[in-house]
């Protein structure tokens, strides 16, 4: 039992010690990661925002276009009296202009696609930058731990339980005086 008690406060200081080098050890090289990581989210979130700038000023001018080309192809069809598709196809500007408005409007389901794209990459980006904050947050913290006034109680506690383990588990009293024994006495007579 002692045995057992003296291993289990053995391997309790250890890990104790353990986890503190590790997290002093940790910081060194995590830190830096983190800064470097935290610095390619940060150019790569400006790449992104600008592609999405860049994605958002090509949607507009091609919405504009294909407004144009409606208002257009509504002239045409009313000049021209087109009234069903049939017709329409046979008068070639609005022809053309149906041609390129369909490819207009397949730049802008891309546009689209690629915009929803790029806000969850920034999305994405933004809970990463989050984590290792927090993260970054997690080893100041361990660094401004002052541990050493713990790791002074534990080694106190240590000696002390290994002096206890290591002692006797019993002792001879002293030799009780004459007073002692006569309360001894009296106390098996009356029963107690």
């Amino acid at each position: 039992m002692i045995t057992l008690l003296l291993r289990r406060t053995t391997g309790i200081v250890g890990m104790i010690l353990l986890s503190a080098c590790m997290c002093l050890a940790f910081d060194g090289d995590k830190g830096g990661e983190l800064n470097r990581a935290l610095d390619e989210i940060k150019i790569t979130a400006r790449l992104i925002d600008a592609r999405a700038a860049a994605a958002a000023t090509i949607h507009g001018q091609l919405r504009a276009q294909a407004e144009a080309l409606s208002a257009e192809i509504q002239q045409e069809r009313l000049r021209r009296s087109a009234a069903t598709f049939q017709q329409a196809l046979q008068v070639d500007r609005i022809r053309y202009d149906l041609l390129v408005l369909q490819q207009v409007m397949g730049y802008l389901v891309q546009l689209d696609d690629r915009t929803a794209y790029l806000r969850t990459a920034a999305h994405t980006l933004n809970v990463y930058r989050d984590q290792i904050r927090d993260d970054r947050l997690m080893l100041q913290a361990l660094n401004d731990v002052d541990s050493s006034g713990l790791l002074r109680q534990l080694g106190e506690a240590v000696d002390e339980y290994r002096r206890q383990c290591s002692a006797a588990l019993l002792k001879a009293q002293t030799a009780y005086g004459p007073r002692e024994l006569e309360i001894l006495w009296n106390g098996l007579v009356k029963g107690h």
